[in-house]
């Protein structure tokens, strides 16, 4: 009778890292024996199960903040580096950034080094975010005081540090109404109001943001509708 080729598959655990072990396989019902040479490998690299996160407001002048993430081991070190457009930023190694107007319109990143006391370390990244430089929000209202006969026109203005103005739109808050007013090159908008009746209104902009620039809010102004 021909013998039928057998298969076996043996395991170990808990064995120590970078270690050669010799283990014996025995084999119910015979006296048989396998000698098998057991390479344990090398230590793991400590890897994140839950990548960094940055807190805090993308907005030049503000902090940014790194969280470790959440790692497989325990009792690691950690270490950071931030990154603009995939480039490292010079001297940027803790765990905060404030972040430099030079950066407006790239993608910031963080990258975590997890070092354990023994074998090599792990790495993670973060998601990015994207820079915007702050905007400054004014509102003038002229005539501020008039009759319910007439009607004001509302000027807003959006600035911002960079090259270009502020591009897209703003909302004009009147009271309970609401106006949307596209800016224009120089990142000024108007709106002509339509005729209110007596009493005091409240009037705000609120700029939508755009890719360079953040979205902001202006303070209050008041139109007085005097009868």
């Amino acid at each position: 009778m021909q013998s039928q080729p057998i298969t076996y598959t043996a395991s170990w655990s808990g064995l120590a890292p970078e270690t050669a072990y010799l283990g014996r396989v025995a084999y119910a019902g015979t006296e048989a024996l396998t000698y098998v040479r057991v390479e344990s490998g090398a230590i793991p690299a400590p890897a994140a199960t839950a990548p960094p996160v940055i807190t805090g407001t993308p907005t030049a002048g503000q902090t940014l903040t790194a969280s470790p993430g959440t790692w497989d081991q325990e009792g690691l070190k950690f270490s950071y580096q931030w990154f603009a457009d995939g480039k490292a930023l010079a001297g940027q190694t803790r765990a905060t950034y404030k972040v430099s107007p030079s950066v407006a319109g790239k993608s910031i990143t963080v990258v975590v080094t997890a070092k354990p006391a023994t074998g090599p370390t792990g790495t993670a990244t973060s998601e990015a975010v994207v820079i915007k430089l702050a905007s400054t929000v004014t509102v003038s209202v002229k005539p501020p005081v008039l009759t319910s006969a007439q009607k004001a026109v509302v000027t807003v203005k959006v600035d911002s540090q960079a090259k270009a103005a502020p591009t897209g739109t703003v909302t004009v808050k009147v009271g309970a109404d609401s106006f949307e007013v596209a800016l224009d090159a120089a990142g000024t908008g108007r709106v002509e109001l339509p005729a209110y009746a007596k009493g005091r209104y409240s009037v705000t902009a609120t700029y939508a943001g755009d890719a360079a620039n953040a979205a902001k809010a202006s303070s209050p102004k008041y139109l007085y509708v005097s009868r």
